[in-house]
């Protein structure tokens, strides 16, 4: 297993330095987000719908630059703003669901005064759909077909899948370890990179090594992407 883990580091240090225009992509479009969220946020309904649809399309791109970042071939300017819309379907059709779900726990919850089902099923969510980003530009599954195959996928390699993450997480295990369920159920499925901020971010003047952050947030990405086609 370390041999395993070991090969797919190398790959994805490789990666991130073959494709570097990624990173700058990544940049360029989390700064558009943030430019147009607080506008969009101000038309109510509408407002939120256009921004789902906003970071799934930001998602979709990444997802699309990751999976390339694979190939030996670098990834140019060009060839980023294609937009694919299979992996734009797939990804929606999953963030549709998991809305859906959430809306229904967060009712459930709030008719029966519980604060701990939420967390359970974000917990629940963050480690069986742990692999849903890798299977989405993977596959290219509809919403159902990408849950159904990240739940069989971590169910046969959790030991292997997710300790990287239990990693990802020793500044939290090390320094206050009883908020790491909270901590964890923080995290997106759909970006599992954001782990690594909820991480790092607890650090006093954290801001100061946001540059840094971003960029293991994007490596750790990248060798997920490594791993996943290793276990598959």
């Amino acid at each position: 297993m370390i041999k395993l883990y070991i090969t797919a580091i190398n790959e994805s240090f490789q990666d991130l330095i073959r494709n570097w225009r990624v990173l700058i992509g990544l940049f360029v479009l989390i700064s558009i987000a943030i430019a147009l969220i607080p506008i969009f946020s101000s038309f109510g309904i509408i407002g939120g719908f256009l921004v789902g649809l906003m970071i799934i399309s930001i998602l979709s791109y990444y997802y699309s630059w990751v999976s390339h970042s694979k190939h030996k071939k670098p990834i140019y300017f060009s060839e980023m703003k294609d937009f694919n819309m299979s992996i734009f379907n797939a990804t929606i059709s999953v963030a549709f669901i998991l809305w859906i779900a959430g809306l229904l726990i967060g009712s459930f919850a709030k008719s029966s005064g519980s604060n701990f089902l939420p967390l359970a099923f974000n917990l629940l969510l963050i480690i069986l759909l742990n692999p849903i980003p890798e299977i989405i530009y993977n596959k290219q599954y509809d919403g159902l077909s990408s849950i159904k195959e990240s739940i069989e996928f971590t169910k046969n390699r959790w030991i292997e899948w997710l300790f990287p993450l239990v990693i990802i997480y020793i500044p939290i295990l090390t320094t206050i370890p009883e908020t790491f369920p909270l901590s964890l159920s923080q995290a997106n499925p759909l970006l599992p990179a954001s782990a690594v901020y909820i991480s790092l971010s607890q650090y006093t003047n954290y801001q100061y090594i946001l540059p840094v952050i971003f960029l293991a947030s994007h490596w750790y990405m990248l060798f997920r992407a490594r791993l996943f086609d290793k276990l598959q």
